[in-house]
């Protein structure tokens, strides 16, 4: 990594704007005479960042224009912020990561059938009390790692899933700031779900080992009596003192409405049964079908036209969205006080 930033060298037509420079510019000038007009805003800028981190973004967009490194604004900010808005850590993620196929997942083939296992998806609508945090759901009583050794020894499938709606819910500055939140159900959950070099990954990418994430609230919801066992002794010695924070064991679902915001009833699945409300597959149908669309309207944004199967995909959500409202404006039980 060294001998990569060292030997980079750009154009002679071409500027990397130092950590100075760049603040100086997201002030409104350059750094000496303030007679250079004013950078604009870049697209993926925030009200909430400081003179300094926008400096920091925009030297990041500078050094990966130069160096021939193509990635998008939004994943720029998102190793910005994950890297505490460092220059010099952030630049070298975003090399080492340049061709990282975790950033670039779609909604298709075996990442789709995975996503219908129902075992990795977000739950739109809900937030935490503390932070304002999206949430990720998981039910890990869905995914036996042995069953997938013969043809997915990595547990490349699943990791792609998690990644995917990581990446899917960091798609703002403010998401990217204020993290997310992590709930596993783990309720039916037995030794056969536990393998530790599978849970090991999982816990290395919740801390953003596979794409850059910050997770602010990790909950254990309904664990059996032995998994704390498991948890101390293979689990925790992998996870950093900032994350052991974040974590939670939740024993009564009932626990829940101390971490999440008034209302949240009415966005949990079903399967939590004394507080949920929705249908799983209703969540998880709603959600594979809203990202078939946008990822295949990306993929023929030249065209100007996504395929009938992509339509057809978004009547179904218009549809469901239409009858849900309906139901919502007839029916709306109390939230827990």
């Amino acid at each position: 990594m060294a001998g990569i930033l060292k030997s980079y060298k750009p154009d002679s037509s071409s500027t990397i704007l130092t950590m100075d420079e760049s603040v100086a510019s997201a002030n409104g000038g350059s750094g000496s005479s303030g007679s250079e007009p004013a950078a604009p805003p870049p697209p993926f800028g925030s009200p909430a960042c400081s003179v300094s981190e926008k400096g920091c973004y925009r030297a990041l967009q500078s050094f990966c224009e130069t160096s021939n490194i193509s990635m998008s604004d939004e994943t720029i900010f998102r190793y910005a912020c994950f890297h505490g808005f460092n220059l010099e850590k952030a630049q070298r993620a975003i090399v080492e990561n340049r061709d990282n196929h975790y950033l670039q997942l779609k909604m298709t083939g075996s990442l789709l059938k995975q996503f219908e296992t129902s075992t990795i998806f977000p739950l739109p609508g809900l937030k935490t009390k503390k932070g304002k945090c999206d949430v990720v759901y998981m039910r890990p009583s869905r995914y036996v790692p042995s069953e997938h050794n013969e043809h997915d020894s990595k547990n490349t499938t699943i990791l792609e899933n998690l990644c995917y709606v990581l990446n899917d819910l960091s798609d703002t500055p403010e998401s990217c700031q204020n993290g997310l939140a992590f709930v596993a159900n783990m309720k039916s959950f037995t030794t056969k779900h536990y393998e530790e070099s599978y849970w090991i990954q999982l816990i290395q990418a919740l801390q953003g080992k596979y794409v850059p994430i910050r997770i602010n609230l990790f909950l254990i919801v309904n664990p059996p009596t032995w998994f704390g066992k498991v948890w101390n002794l293979a689990m925790k010695p992998t996870l950093s003192n900032a994350f052991i924070k974040t974590v939670h064991i939740v024993d009564s679902e009932e626990e829940l409405f101390e971490y999440l915001s008034p209302g949240y009833e009415a966005f949990l699945p079903e399967e939590l049964a004394t507080v949920g409300w929705r249908s799983t597959s209703e969540i998880v149908e709603d959600y594979i079908d809203r990202k078939v669309f946008e990822d295949n309207a990306h993929d023929d944004e030249d065209s100007h036209a996504a395929s009938s199967s992509s339509i057809q995909h978004h009547h179904r959500i218009i549809q469901r969205d239409h009858l849900k409202n309906s139901f919502h404006q007839s029916s709306v039980k109390p939230s827990r006080a």
